[in-house]
């Protein structure tokens, strides 16, 4: 049996390919699993119980997707390249969410 934390990194490799409209966003959705990853392994390392981590990582799937989305948009308006992480800290921004308090 697996632990925890890797089953939980096992799970969210198959989310770039999930989360792909058009060709080439699956690099996009690779740029977030050290994120997402480093986030879930925080949450297990403070000792949160397993359906809060799965709540979050809930989540993250959704946030994920859409960055995704929000890439393909962005993709068809602006002629310079974006990357995911860019995209996440603009939408947490414009959200006014806090993030990677976990560092």
């Amino acid at each position: 049996m697996r632990s925890p934390d890797s089953q939980h990194l096992a799970e969210i490799q198959t989310w770039p390919q999930k989360w792909t409209i058009e060709e080439g966003d699956e690099q996009y959705g690779q740029q977030l699993l050290e994120p997402f990853g480093e986030f879930l392994l925080h949450l297990q390392a403070a000792g949160y119980a397993p359906n809060t981590i799965r709540h979050h990582k809930n989540g993250l799937f959704i946030l994920g997707e859409q960055i995704i989305r929000r890439i393909t948009h962005l993709d068809s308006l602006l002629q310079a390249p974006v990357t995911a992480i860019s995209v996440m800290d603009n939408m947490i921004n414009e959200f006014e969410v806090p993030y990677r308090d976990w560092e």
